[in-house]
């Protein structure tokens, strides 16, 4: 990270463990005083991806404050967090409670489907269970926005507007 920081082009790929995301999470961006001095300041932001999100953020009250950091206060040192989940009732709500754009994929588990309509605004009832194969779901909770996005990536516009 120390090279990657004198570059004006780099990608930095880490694979995890569960436990080891805090301390990573802190070079990134430290809390308090330290703030300043984080890693994505250093190199005028950057996006971290969590691609099984419920791994880091479970739905069960133990999330790291490095965790709940990224997500709450990200934006402050100019980072952007992309993550995904294959079961959403299993993620921690600060993660849906702070994003800016949610897509959810056909549903096949009523409970999920349920529970991704009540963050949608209760407009997803029924078309979550019905998407085609790459279809998905895109709502913007900042605008109270929901597309539809067919697999071309065609979009309809089904309530609000981005």
């Amino acid at each position: 990270m120390r090279r990657a920081s004198t570059s004006s082009r780099w990608t930095v790929v880490s694979s995890l463990y569960e436990d080891d995301v805090p301390e990573l999470l802190s070079a990134i961006i430290p809390s308090g005083g330290a703030s300043a001095l984080g890693f994505s300041r250093a190199v005028g932001g950057m996006l971290v991806e969590c691609g099984e999100v419920d791994l880091i953020a479970p739905n069960n009250g133990s999330i790291a404050r490095e965790v709940r950091d990224m997500f709450q206060r990200g934006r402050h040192h100019s980072l952007s967090v992309l993550c995904a989940t294959q079961r959403p009732r299993d993620t921690h709500r600060v993660v849906t409670s702070q994003s800016d754009m949610i897509a959810a994929f056909r549903q096949h588990e009523p409970r999920d489907a349920e529970y991704l309509d009540s963050v949608m605004g209760g407009r997803a009832s029924g078309i979550l269970t019905t998407l085609a194969r790459y279809e998905h779901l895109r709502y913007y909770p900042n605008h109270g926005a929901l597309q539809r996005v067919d697999a071309s990536g065609a979009v309809t516009t089904i309530s609000g507007a981005p």
